[in-house]
């Protein structure tokens, strides 16, 4: 099965199975969040309190962003206040995150129109101006936070145009929460199951009671939070297999050292111990084995073999071999539910720190295509 364009330094052959925090395009989509803008920029209604100073074009070729089309706004020399009118949410909260992509022709920075860019709300409440962000090719993120007492907001301001000007607006976007989520200006809600998408394609991934921080990145909070997928037939499984992952533990103890857990009629049991990386497998004649080792707070790239065939367990990390022993027992049963950073068996351990990348194969990778993955993951994750 292959894997999307951008992946064509990681071995693809025999994968079922990846997401990728980093992978903002085909994986990582973002926190479980709500356009409360409930319409698309490129058709919104806008005015300004001075009638005639700003007027609207129609869409552009150069206007598009990542293929979504933007609005030409054209502000009056003089004038201010151009906003997006008679709007309400109906939402009332103490913490507003509001944020839009705008461009000026020429990749002008947009502070030389927009000016203050203010949100307002109800009880006279003001946002600050937008802080612009770089996306490149003349495109800048603009993000305002507003946070106080409660309000409800009334009209949603994309400019405070000290013109005379020309520029391009989309995705607009308004939550309510302390920060702005990649949303793609998309109206309505994001689900759980919608924030990671599989690359490869055919899986479900259920971002069950996860953290997220300012930066939208995940984290396990070692005490409910956990990632569940949803496998179709016949995908992970231990017979002849390799399982794949980058992790960040920043301590270790006993209730917070769960990384995955397959579970059907057999389990399949992945942790961190006190002298490694501790691999459990019900079936085989003897379950547990533990090797390596990984110095809490370091990010380390491991990969877990288990070759049926050849009735061997292998654990790299860092793209060395950590050890192998030889085990007999394997069950060719494929799992239905797969969770990662919990096991969800009697001891109902969480994981505290952050998986940024999971893999799976249907096949026992190679020493050479284990290293040719790690050489890939190496710069960007500052591994050893």
């Amino acid at each position: 099965m292959a894997v999307e364009t951008g992946y064509s330094k990681i071995v693809t052959s025999g994968s079922v199975f990846l997401y990728d925090t980093g992978d903002t395009v085909n994986s990582w989509k973002g926190a479980p969040t709500t356009n409360l803008a409930t319409f698309d920029v490129a058709s919104a209604v806008f005015s300004t309190d001075t009638p005639g100073n700003l007027t609207q074009t129609a869409n552009s070729t150069e206007a598009t962003y990542q293929g979504r089309l933007s609005k030409k706004m054209t502000v009056g020399a003089g004038y201010w206040n151009a906003y997006i009118y008679n709007y309400n949410t109906g939402v009332s909260s103490t913490v507003f995150a509001v944020s839009y992509k705008v461009k000026l022709p020429g990749g002008a920075h947009p502070s030389s129109i927009i000016g203050g860019g203010y949100i307002y709300g109800s009880a006279g409440s003001f946002f600050p101006a937008p802080t612009f962000t770089s996306l490149g090719d003349g495109w800048y993120l603009a993000t305002m936070l507003y946070s106080g007492t409660s309000m409800t907001l009334n009209s949603l301001t994309g400019m405070n145009g000290i013109g005379p000007g020309v520029f391009y607006i989309t995705d607009y976007q308004a939550e309510a929460k302390s920060f702005s989520t990649p949303f793609a200006g998309v109206a309505g809600t994001r689900s759980t199951t919608q924030g990671m998408i599989d690359i490869v394609g055919g899986n479900t991934i259920d971002l069950a009671n996860m953290s997220y921080g300012a930066n939208n990145a995940i984290s396990f909070d070692g005490t409910d939070d956990y990632i569940s997928l949803g496998c179709v037939s016949n995908t992970i499984r231990a017979y002849n297999s390799s399982t794949e992952f980058i992790v960040n533990l920043p301590v270790y103890s006993g209730g917070q050292r769960a990384i995955l857990s397959y579970r059907s009629v057999n389990t399949m049991y992945i942790g961190k111990a006190s002298g490694g990386i501790f691999v459990y497998y019900n079936t085989l004649n003897t379950p547990g084995y533990t090797v390596g080792n990984i110095t809490n707070g370091t990010t380390a790239h491991i990969v877990v073999l288990c070759n049926a065939d050849g009735n061997l367990l292998s654990v790299y990390i860092n793209g060395t071999l950590a050890g192998s022993v030889t085990r007999t027992g394997w069950s060719t049963t494929y799992n239905s539910t797969v969770s990662l950073g919990y096991d969800d068996g009697g001891t109902n351990e969480y994981m505290l720190g952050s998986m940024y990348l999971f893999k799976h194969y249907n096949r026992v990778l190679s020493s050479t295509e284990i290293q040719q993955n790690y050489n890939h993951y190496k710069t960007r994750f500052n591994l050893p």
